[in-house]
């Protein structure tokens, strides 16, 4: 396990729009749609704003957020409002995540293509004929479910 590992209680607070704060106790009650949790990195889907928010290990990208440094505050990850689609699934395994979007669109980060390194969502090729309702991963690698 790396040094990024921490317990806290997160409280999502909107107040700041692209970092949130390690809290022991929360005025404000958020739900998460769905949690995700693996190796030295975490997510939380909002349930009512629909933002994702990563933070922990990033040292090949593994959070999407366009860096490689380690994110100890949990961080709104901008890439999918910014383009105007909704997460609606996300899964990870090793230092892959995946995730699949409102429109059916699929994503995929980090990613390496034609030896350039991304470590922002890449939008999978596939996507313009099929469309994805689900991601599941194992330790680097993955499983994209189409309806």
């Amino acid at each position: 396990m790396r040094d990024s590992t921490r317990q806290a209680i997160v409280n999502l607070d909107s107040s700041q729009p692209s970092q949130y704060q390690f809290a022991q106790k929360s005025s404000t009650v958020r739900k998460a749609r769905q949690i995700l949790a693996v190796e030295d990195r975490s997510f939380v889907l909002v349930k009512d704003t629909n933002e994702l928010i990563a933070w922990g290990g990033n040292e090949k990208g593994q959070l999407g957020l366009g860096h490689y440094q380690n994110v100890e505050t949990p961080t709104k990850m901008e890439f999918f409002s910014k383009i105007g689609q909704t997460v609606n699934s996300i899964s990870g395994g090793g230092d892959l995540t995946l995730a699949s979007t409102d429109t059916g669109d699929s994503y995929a980060w980090p990613f390496v293509k034609s030896g350039q390194k991304y470590s922002i969502p890449v939008r999978m090729p596939f996507s313009d004929k099929i469309k994805v309702t689900r991601v599941s991963c194992g330790h680097n690698f993955g499983f994209f479910i189409s309806s």
